[in-house]
């Protein structure tokens, strides 16, 4: 009995953030599948859309498309996992296959902060009459992704920007 195998499932990108999402599937079959649809595609950390029409390649492959978008939110190993509820035009059972994308869409987190020297009239509020203070905390979210903390001044006033990269 011949079994109709799923050649491949490919992201086309290996990680996917909130910068860089969605992801290109190319879900690839030995030969033309029977009664393949959307409902035999599995998806962690996030969704497909539409199938695309199944083109056949120079090989006799065929090949279907879909986009993978992640879910806001999500970190770890997104994944699309293609099961076996189709068949050949024989009947013969499909074959499945999965393929894996790191993802990270978490947005990143502030704080706590504090000042070097609070000169205001309260120790607490974190107004300061201090022209040299220095400002420390910490940021998180995706590694490589950019931040920028503005401080204002009691108008509301943007007095400067700190810009930083999370590492």
């Amino acid at each position: 009995m011949a079994i109709i195998n799923v050649l491949s499932v490919v992201f086309d990108e290996a990680s996917l953030s909130d910068a860089n999402n969605p992801s290109t599937v190319a879900i690839t079959f030995s030969e033309t599948p029977v009664g393949f649809t959307a409902d035999d595609v599995v998806t962690v950390g996030g969704a497909i859309g539409a199938l695309s029409a199944a083109v056949t390649n120079p090989d006799g492959t065929v090949t279907y498309t879909a986009t993978f978008t992640a879910t806001d939110g999500f970190d770890g190993q997104a994944s699309v996992t293609v099961g076996t509820g189709y068949t050949d035009a024989a009947g013969n059972t499909g074959l499945g296959d999965a393929d894996t994308a790191t993802v990270d869409t978490v947005a990143p987190t502030f704080g706590p902060f504090s000042i070097s020297s609070d000169l205001g009239a309260s120790s607490t509020d974190f107004i300061t009459r201090d022209n040299t203070l220095s400002v420390s905390g910490s940021v998180g979210g995706a590694i490589g992704s950019t931040v920028s903390i503005e401080v204002t001044n009691s108008s509301g006033l943007v007095v400067t920007t700190l810009n930083g990269v999370v590492r």
